[in-house]
């Protein structure tokens, strides 16, 4: 092509490479490939078909690219094959979204390399990492980030940028017709850009290839657990007795899991489809997660069984000093008014253990009525804001209970100095930028900035990692779910609690996630249903008149003095 970028050679000579050893297995020191593939589809709604027709990679300064996938699979294997990878010698392939290009690959690398011996996903089709026993590695970096490139590189100031809209989707393009500068261009960008995110994420963290994490969670992950075994020194263990002792059953971990659910992100059901003119406005919470956290109690010892059958009233006078995970049968439930626009019953969940014959009503994923009975787990808070919204019947079989108490020191003290840090680097930046300070400063100002926003938003989502790994397998395109019964479940939490890298607690997790949906509601109510517009997990839309935002000011100002407490 003899078409040149700074900084890389194309079609590099591919020479072999030194490793350096984590564990029993060796990873490049300095070397991965960054890559990515542009796709286009027949533009036929009743029959699609999609295909890759360029693609490209860097690997050691070396630009490579091509037109089809098995182009792209043959280069890959040169590679592997060069620096002599297999199942003891790791090369990593990042692609900026590994779901999407995986999807188009995958038959290719089975053709080349046989099917994945290891998959790590959040879901069928949504992997982040892919292991072959030929030793390639695929990475999804976005799970890193959790930015797109665009955003990525201008955070991190690399050196080149994504040439954003520089390519007409739109277009047909196929793998025979002609291709001009600026598609390559825009292709050879993007994966440069991306091999530069991903050397400046490696500095950003003094992380090597082998040290990086797989996702974003996973710098946060460090910091808790120094925190965590520093705290842990010199008072017998203290932090790991306390983590052994919290340790959850089969019963109160599928208890746990089947109650947690994320954020609200739902639009008024009387709203929909409907354009809305007004006195609008949109209020938010300041670090939502890391707040709750840290003003809430959590529990603080095991789940235990608390009760074997009770009413709402007969566990409303422990509440305050223990976390109640209930048990729930619904039966025939129906919303009390029209105007609750914010039904609070997902649909996921009241669908997941139902009688013969059960028929619902809802809107948009949110139940407004059923005939039947549904078997749910929920939060005693949340059982009276059911019976607030719902008409019908409400019966609360098993609970299973635990002390509250605020969340330990090891961990409160980085939710605290993240968020001091937080604001005050806020408040630098905006000074240093007032005086037209030297503009390399400021970036690394920026860029505290960003490490200590990213730890307090990522604090939430240690506390909710699964410590029961769903399992992946890949025949071909087909993928499975490996079926978990007691037995594993029982094997897995086995093995968590017992291992000496796990530290953090996932009720705490389902608890915070309830804890945030519960003060959204809280002040869904307080703005009235008829005036809310929309929510989107820590941020609400309303309607907006003097008396609504006095009482707003009320309720933020008893929350604020209750914290004070």
């Amino acid at each position: 092509m003899g078409y040149v970028y700074s900084g890389y050679e194309t079609n590099k000579e591919i020479k072999r490479n030194s490793y350096i050893r984590k564990g029993k297995s060796a990873f490049f020191n300095t070397s991965y490939i960054c890559a990515d593939t542009e796709t286009s589809w027949n533009h036929n709604v009743l029959n699609p078909v999609c295909w890759i027709y360029q693609w490209a990679f860097t690997f050691d300064n070396g630009l490579y690219y091509g037109r089809t996938p098995v182009e792209f699979v043959n280069k890959i294997a040169e590679i592997c094959e060069i620096q002599k990878t297999d199942n003891d010698h790791k090369l990593i392939c990042f692609f900026l979204n590994l779901p999407y290009d995986f999807s188009y690959l995958v038959l290719f690398l089975k053709e080349k390399f046989g099917d994945p011996v290891k998959i790590l996903a959040h879901a069928p089709r949504k992997p982040f990492s892919v292991e072959y026993g030929n030793g390639l590695i695929l990475r999804c970096s976005y799970k890193l980030s959790n930015d797109s490139l665009d955003r990525w590189s201008k955070k991190l100031d690399t050196k080149h940028k994504k040439l954003v809209g520089m390519i007409d989707y739109e277009k047909i393009r196929t793998q025979t017709a002609s291709l001009y500068k600026k598609d390559w261009e825009y292709m050879f960008r993007d994966v440069i850009v991306l091999d530069e995110c991903i050397q400046k994420q490696l500095e950003l963290y003094s992380d090597t290839i082998v040290t990086m994490p797989l996702t974003s969670t996973g710098y946060i992950r460090r910091v808790l657990k120094k925190k965590f075994d520093e705290h842990e020194k010199g008072i017998e263990n203290k932090n790991r007795h306390l983590f052994k002792d919290s340790a959850l059953n089969v019963t109160t971990y599928n208890a746990h899991n089947l109650e947690f659910a994320g954020g609200i992100s739902q639009g008024n059901i009387n709203m929909r489809c409907k354009k809305q003119v007004g006195r609008i406005r949109h209020r938010d919470f300041d670090s939502h997660y890391p707040s709750r956290l840290r003003v809430k109690r959590y529990s603080r010892d095991k789940y235990a069984l608390f009760t074997e059958s009770a009413t709402i009233e007969d566990l409303q006078p422990y509440k305050e000093e223990y976390s109640i995970l209930c048990e729930v049968y619904l039966q025939d439930l129906y919303l009390k008014s029209n105007e609750i626009t914010l039904p609070y019953l997902q649909k996921s969940h009241v669908l997941r253990y139902i009688s013969e014959g059960f028929r619902y009503l809802d809107n948009n994923g949110r139940m407004v009525a059923f005939q039947g009975i549904s078997k749910v787990y929920l939060y005693i808070e949340e059982v009276e804001l059911v019976r607030r919204q719902y008409n019908g019947k409400i019966l609360i079989n098993k609970t299973y209970a635990s002390v509250k108490d605020f969340l330990p020191k090891w961990f409160t003290d980085v939710i605290d100095s993240s968020y001091i840090g937080k604001n005050s680097l806020k408040e630098e930046i905006e000074y240093l930028e007032s005086e037209n300070v030297n503009r390399d400063i400021i970036f690394n100002k920026k860029t505290d900035l960003m490490k200590k926003k990213n730890l307090l938003n990522g604090m939430y989502g240690v506390a909710a990692t699964n410590p029961v790994r769903v399992e992946y397998t890949l025949s071909g395109n087909e993928w499975k779910t490996e079926k978990t019964n007691v037995e594993d479940i029982e094997s897995k939490l086995k093995k968590f609690y017992n291992s000496r890298n796990s530290f953090m607690r996932f009720q705490w997790g389902t608890e915070c996630t309830k804890n945030a949906r519960l003060e959204l509601m809280e002040f869904v109510e307080c703005i009235g249903y008829e005036n809310f517009i929309y929510s989107d997990t820590d941020s609400i839309f309303y309607y907006s008149t003097d008396g609504i935002e006095q009482r707003i000011e009320a309720l933020n100002e008893k929350k604020k003095q209750k914290a004070l407490q």
